[in-house]
């Protein structure tokens, strides 16, 4: 996502003919539109892990009624999740950290 951010912004500067002399601008712009992403992405994997208790049955994931937690079906929804967190989430907390 970040390289293609860079490639736009890079198109958009060569046809507007900016100047940009150094890369803070290029790197704030794909801070930003990452920073959006982010949150999307942390907001998909908690959800996983919100479990809703019903009256009558199992508990199950908050967005996902028909998916009931601890079941095979969700161990899916885990994975998937465990591996956004890895990939995504925890990497651009410490390009986060280590830029400011």
């Amino acid at each position: 996502i970040a390289a293609a951010v860079w490639a736009l912004w890079w198109v958009v500067r060569q046809a507007v003919q900016l100047e940009v002399e150094s890369t803070a601008v290029q790197t704030n712009a794909v801070g930003t539109v990452g920073f959006i992403f982010f949150l999307q992405i942390c907001r998909h994997v908690v959800q996983v892990f919100l479990c809703s208790p019903n009256p009558r049955g199992p508990t199950t994931i908050i967005r996902y009624p028909a998916v009931r937690c601890w079941t095979d079906d969700h161990a899916g929804f885990i994975v998937v999740s465990v591996l956004a967190l890895v990939t995504t989430v925890v990497p651009f907390l410490v390009l986060s950290v280590m830029a400011t």
